[in-house]
């Protein structure tokens, strides 16, 4: 019997599945079910950068910016869940940052385009902002501080479909037109 290379490959492939499947590591490279209470397949949310211009202490508001700054009015919600999407995290303090419409970041006392909110029972949140702008050479993009006394910190970012380079399809989200606002969706997963 003549056995070929492309035979050892696929039995070599067979084994490691086993070897590796014995161990759990196989989990990371399959596409979980959908879960219950999403109905789509439930990933953590990808951990990235804080940069630069992260200021603590910003007070909790859900408008960002005061009627009439100048740029598209965004409103952003979404759930904060738990890992596997097994359940949603109420009370989690979601601290979030950002360019004005102009790509520059606010520094002084008011925290403008700077603000928290906590999610509700159903685990959910909703903040209003301005779309934020563009600055080189990132895409348009908002930061996500999540903490919750029993998960942690997970520190990630939200960009948006259509913008340019180097944005994380995980992280990515549409935004729909409605009237003279713009709206996403969100969704977080942290882990335990």
């Amino acid at each position: 019997m003549r056995i070929t290379y492309k035979r050892y490959g696929l039995i070599a492939a067979g084994l490691l599945a086993l070897v590796v499947s014995g161990c759990g590591l196989l989990d990371v490279f399959t596409v979980p079910a959908p879960d219950s209470l999403t109905g789509e397949a439930c990933f953590l949310t990808p951990r990235d950068m804080e940069g630069p211009y992260y200021i603590a202490g910003a007070p909790f508001k859900e408008s960002l910016y005061p009627t009439g700054t100048p740029g598209e009015r965004l409103v952003i919600s979404g759930t904060v869940y738990t890992a596997g999407c097994a359940g949603v995290l109420a009370g989690a303090e979601v601290d979030v940052w950002q360019a004005d419409a102009n790509g520059e970041y606010d520094f002084s006392d008011q925290f403008l385009g700077r603000g928290k909110v906590l999610t509700d029972a159903n685990g959910r949140y909703t903040f209003e902002t301005v779309l934020p702008g563009l600055y080189e050479p990132r895409p348009r993009h908002i930061h996500f501080r999540i903490f919750h006394p029993d998960r942690g910190e997970l520190i990630t970012q939200l960009y948006f479909e259509g913008s340019v380079r180097g944005a994380p399809a995980e992280q990515t989200i549409p935004l729909t037109q409605d009237d003279d606002t713009l709206r996403g969706t969100f969704d977080i997963v942290v882990g335990p």
